[in-house]
């Protein structure tokens, strides 16, 4: 399997927008909480049982493991945390 490169850059506020833009053509109500995402702070958004969950993140693929991850930051280090 060969991977294509991409743009490293997120554009969060533009994504962020379209994101609120849309939430707000279903007249319901709804919470947003925008942090960064550690996997710590990931399991806690989980145990409030979201109906939607929306992350903007970088991933790979660890040839070790043979498996694709998500990248999170490393709580209080800034360093990635591989979430597969």
């Amino acid at each position: 399997m060969e991977l294509e490169s991409i743009d490293d850059n997120l554009d969060i506020d533009q994504e962020y927008s379209k994101c609120i833009q849309f939430l707000k053509t279903t007249n319901r109500k709804f919470h947003i909480l925008k942090q960064p995402l550690s996997f710590e702070s990931f399991k806690h958004v989980l145990l409030q049982n979201p109906k939607v969950v929306h992350m903007s993140c970088h991933g790979d693929f660890d040839y070790e493991s043979k498996q694709f991850y998500l990248q999170f930051e490393e709580y209080g280090t800034g360093m990635v945390d591989k979430f597969n």
